[in-house]
Parts: C-alpha cells; sequence; structure tokens
C-alpha cells in the first residue's frame, strides 16, 4: 500500500523549502481534497500538522507580492484575498491535535502560521501568543531563522529595542539579507536612521531574488531622504 506519510511529508518540504510560494500552486492546490484523505484514513498527527502548515501558509499566498511583483509585507496584504476557508481548515486540524503532549515544530509553526491568519486586522494580531510560540519553537530548533522570526514578534509585543537586542551575536547570518532588514527596520523604527541605512546596505550586498531587492532599494532611500527625528521624540511609537 502507498505510505501516505511518506508522500504527506514530501509535499511539505516542497513547499517550505521552495524560495517561491508560486511555483508551489499546484501541490497545495490538492490539499483541501488531501485534508479529506487525512481524515478518512485517520492518519497519525506528524501529517495533520504537516497539512495544517502547508493550508496556513498556501492560504495567503495571492497577496505575498502585488500585481507589478513587488513584496508586500503582513501588515499591508490585503486581507479580504486570503483563502480563509483553507485558514479554517488548518485550526480546524490543530484543534484536533491540540491535546497532543510536546508539540513539535511543525505543530508549533503551523499555530504561528493560523494565528497570523485568523487576525481580522494587524492589529488583532495576538503577538504575546506568537512570542510564546516563538520561544517554544525556538527551544526545540534554535537556528538563525527562528530567532529572527523570534525578534520580530517580540518587538510587536515590547518594541524595536527588544527585537534588536534579539538579534546581536547570531551566527552564520553574514550573508543572510533577511537578517540584515529585520536589523535595519528595528532601527528605523528607533529613529536611528544612519545604521538603518547601514544595515539595509549590508542586506543589499547579500544574494537575493529580485522583488526583495527591489524592496531593500526603497527602504533604502527612505532612510537616507528622512531626516533623523528631533531630540526627544519617540520614533519607536
Amino acid at each position: 500500500p502507498m505510505d501516505l506519510r511518506a508522500i504527506f511529508m514530501g509535499l511539505l518540504f516542497a513547499l517550505i523549502w521552495s524560495s517561491a510560494f508560486t511555483s508551489a500552486r499546484i501541490i497545495v492546490a490538492e490539499a483541501p481534497p488531501l485534508s479529506a484523505l487525512a481524515l478518512r484514513f485517520a492518519i497519525s498527527g506528524v501529517i495533520g500538522v504537516g497539512l495544517a502548515l502547508m493550508l496556513a501558509t498556501h492560504a495567503r499566498r495571492a497577496t505575498r507580492v502585488d500585481e507589478a511583483g513587488e513584496v508586500t509585507l503582513l501588515a499591508d496584504q490585503d486581507r479580504s484575498r486570503w483563502d480563509h476557508e483553507m485558514i479554517a481548515e488548518a485550526d480546524r486540524i490543530l484543534q484536533g491535535l491540540i491535546r497532543r503532549p510536546r508539540p513539535g515544530p511543525y505543530q508549533l509553526q503551523a499555530a504561528i502560521a493560523c494565528l497570523h491568519g485568523l487576525a481580522p486586522s494587524p492589529g488583532e494580531t495576538d503577538w504575546p501568543q506568537i512570542v510564546a510560540l516563538y520561544r517554544a519553537l525556538e527551544d526545540l530548533q534554535p537556528t538563525p531563522v527562528i530567532r529572527v522570526n523570534r525578534a520580530v514578534a517580540e518587538a510587536e509585543v515590547d518594541g524595536p529595542a527588544a527585537g534588536l537586542a534579539l538579534l546581536d551575536g547570531v551566527p552564520g547570518v553574514a550573508r543572510w539579507h533577511l537578517y540584515w532588514a529585520a536589523r535595519a527596520d528595528f532601527h528605523r523604527r528607533l529613529g536611528n536612521l544612519p545604521q538603518a541605512a547601514l544595515d539595509y546596505r549590508s542586506a543589499l550586498a547579500c544574494e537575493m531574488n529580485d522583488a526583495d531587492r527591489r524592496f531593500l532599494e526603497g527602504r533604502l532611500n527612505q532612510v537616507a531622504d528622512t531626516p533623523p527625528p528631533t531630540t526627544g521624540e519617540n520614533a519607536g511609537r
């Protein structure tokens, strides 16, 4: 008989490690029928978790770039264009697995993706819960990628200085543009525009896709052209 675990995990990794989510459309187009298949055959928890992560992640595929192919940040995405049925299905799967002891990294990632997807607006995102999930995830997988994502979440709760502190001393990120972009954004929000410009330049010295490069070039131009805040102004509010 066909090994359903191998099939589902293969699909999961194909989506997660794809550099462009648009190239994974064919993979996830069959996700709702696969969800029904999972329920029918009572597939083990790890498969349900993988499916939930695929659904919750792919549900926002249409809004990650605009019609011109430019990057659209999560807070700026048109949430009416998200696939809310797909997000709800992912959440239902996770709720069915909520009693699993010691949730693994994929379950934590799926829960984070669902929290983003279920928020009606950026201001209604449950950032404290997302921070708690990232802390648990980093305990399981202490990687630079998770640390940067955790820093972004912590900054939403405790401010950009808290996020910036988490990025000090992270190993193996010198040639990763998203690390420098996160640092630059924290400095920008704190009003430290010269340092933000330096970090954006460090990001642009790394390899990346064209859309990310155009986005970061635009951010660099913004901080280079904007005068610093007056003394005493709270730039991070």
